[in-house]
């Protein structure tokens, strides 16, 4: 049930932001501009990443299930309001509902390592199954949405499944992993210091990682659509990404644990990058299904991985703050992947942009490259 209930509230967070990408074709029909499209989702990140430290302290002290539901309940009430204000106050409505559902992430992996203390590798296959999910469902639910008339009503689904999920964590995980809240600064100064280079490295690392998750997120539908497929078409692309990256994640976890997290993470980083450039240069037809395979497959193998880096590098006593201040410096990718690819879009081709873009990962291999050689499994 904790398994389950942290990856649903993770899935939650990630498809107040993912929804967007497949409601941007449909917005941008009804003369929504693509600047404001970027706007909006570079808000939502600028307020993440300001709430991680301090969602992380939270879940250190006060347990993941209360930090988690706290935060669902109050960006998904905020969610609500897109339906109700008008567009000139979207962005400040996501950059509350960023702020607001910033207190997930470092918790949740707490939590799967309170949980699977021995078997965090797979347990974090399992879990980082949210990765996926939004990118199947967001397209469907988009499409059936626009089909009974009012698109905006999608906020409004997004914004309650929030706040039932929060609820949840809030009744059936209160107490798990609460600590004394005199201990964790303590704790936490030193073991930053300590392991100060592997946090640089895989700070820089997730946040080119990211920063092409984000792209894909917030434009690879429309750019489907410029690429002369239909938004249907692009939905179905766009489901495939997402069913790949389910098989790839819990596969991810059982090869992780035979062959090594971080030879596994570079390769995979290679292969993800060069399958990001191949769709950039040939979104045809026949080429469009199998490409978006691998892309889903490659990328969504990066995410337990990443959850697993943290979990060994860090001790479990601070791991929420750990991972949430790293996780601060992954999500500025969020902030600078919509607006930075929609001013591509405009200065050059659609094909330009996205091969910008898919460079990403290939240099975020460096990094994690260093990393390989310093790191060390911590219980």
């Amino acid at each position: 049930m904790g398994l389950a209930l942290a990856s649903l509230s993770f899935f939650s967070t990630l498809l107040l932001r993912i929804y967007w990408g497949s409601l941007a074709p449909y917005l941008i029909s009804r003369g929504v501009s693509e600047e404001l499209i970027g706007l909006v989702g570079s808000a939502f990140f600028a307020g993440y990443v300001v709430s991680q430290i301090p969602g992380g302290i939270l879940g250190d002290r006060k347990g993941p299930g209360f930090a988690m539901g706290l935060g669902l309940i109050f960006s998904g009430f905020f969610n609500t309001l897109f339906y109700l204000v008008d567009s000139e106050s979207w962005v400040w409505v996501s950059l509350a509902v960023g702020l607001l559902s910033g207190t997930v992430y470092g918790p949740s992996v707490k939590l799967v390592k309170i949980l699977f203390p021995q078997n965090t590798e797979r347990a974090m296959g399992v879990y980082s199954v949210a990765w996926s999910l939004p990118f199947l469902t967001a397209p469907w639910l988009i499409s059936g949405v626009v089909e009974s008339g009012d698109p905006g009503y999608v906020h409004m689904v997004v914004g309650i499944l929030c706040i039932s999920v929060g609820a949840a964590d809030l009744v059936l995980l209160r107490r798990v992993g609460a600590r004394d809240p005199g201990q964790v600064l303590g704790d936490l100064i030193p073991t930053l210091w300590r392991y100060r280079g592997s946090l640089v490295l895989v700070s820089l690392g997730g946040f080119l990682t990211l920063y092409y998750n984000w792209v894909i997120a917030y434009w690879t539908p429309y750019y489907i659509v410029l690429s002369g497929f239909s938004t249907v078409e692009a939905s179905l692309a766009m489901s495939v990404f997402s069913i790949a990256g389910l098989v790839s994640m819990p596969l991810a976890g059982i090869l992780a644990s035979r062959l090594g997290v971080m030879r596994l993470m570079i390769v995979d980083l290679i292969l993800y990058s060069a399958s990001g450039i191949l769709l950039s240069q040939y979104p045809s037809g026949s080429l469009l299904l199998p490409l978006m395979t691998i892309l889903g497959f490659t990328r969504f193998v990066t995410t337990p991985l990443n959850s697993t880096i943290l979990s060994m590098i860090f001790p479990r006593s601070v791991l929420s703050t750990a991972s949430s201040i790293v996780n601060t410096f992954w999500q500025l990718s969020g902030a600078a992947a919509p607006i930075i690819t929609a001013i591509l879009l405009k200065a050059t081709s659609p094909g330009n942009a996205m091969l910008v873009s898919s460079l990403a990962p290939l240099l975020a291999a460096i990094p994690y490259s260093l990393l390989a050689r310093t790191l060390r499994p911590r219980s």
